[in-house]
């Protein structure tokens, strides 16, 4: 992707406000930072808005980049958290914690296997946004109950119940997706 040279040239190019630089890191950064937010927002404009509110904080605080080789984890936490900024103004919905609620212990951890990358993403954009914000913190981000809960401004207990039931949503989205798609080759 970058070449080192090249990485530091580019920082240094939007760092002074050069517009072919800032085009170049667009270019370079968009494919990498795009799904991100569509994962977190489902309307194509929606993860749009998201995607130039990114590149419009990664611009201005370039100046705050510590490590040119750190810039694509830097940027991809600027894209989540614009993408959480976009959530909140929505007041995404958070059902409330269900004491009888449990997952199906008889689910396969395995249900992924038979689908392409593009299928997964798909099948998360149709969760509901509380579902699959957790989703995205947890599983894909690598963030604790106790940290999400912190991000989102809800209990741990109701992060932990939103990641149960989007992977109880997710399980029967497969199924369903599998099950067409059988249909669909015989």
């Amino acid at each position: 992707m970058f070449e080192e040279k090249d990485l530091i040239d580019i920082i240094n190019g939007v760092r002074n406000g050069n517009k072919n630089y800032q085009r170049r890191l667009y270019d370079q950064l968009s494919p990498i930072l795009y799904p991100i937010c569509l994962r977190y927002l489902s309307p194509t404009e929606e993860a749009e808005e998201a995607l130039m509110d990114s590149f419009l904080k990664i611009y201005q605080k370039i100046d705050e980049l510590k490590e040119a080789k750190a810039l694509i984890t830097w940027s991809k936490k600027i894209c989540i958290n614009c993408c959480l900024d976009a959530l909140k103004k929505k007041k995404i919905i958070f059902e409330p914690i269900d004491d009888n609620f449990t997952l199906n212990k008889n689910s396969t951890n395995d249900f992924f296997s038979n689908l392409s990358a593009k299928d997964v993403l798909k099948l998360i954009q149709l969760l509901p946004s509380g579902y699959r914000t957790v989703l995205n913190l947890y599983a894909i981000e690598g963030y604790q109950h106790a940290e999400i809960a912190k991000i989102l401004g809800i209990e741990e207990g109701t992060s932990k119940s939103q990641l149960a039931r989007a992977r109880v949503c997710l399980q029967k989205l497969i199924d369903k997706h599998l099950n067409i798609e059988n249909v669909t080759q015989q």
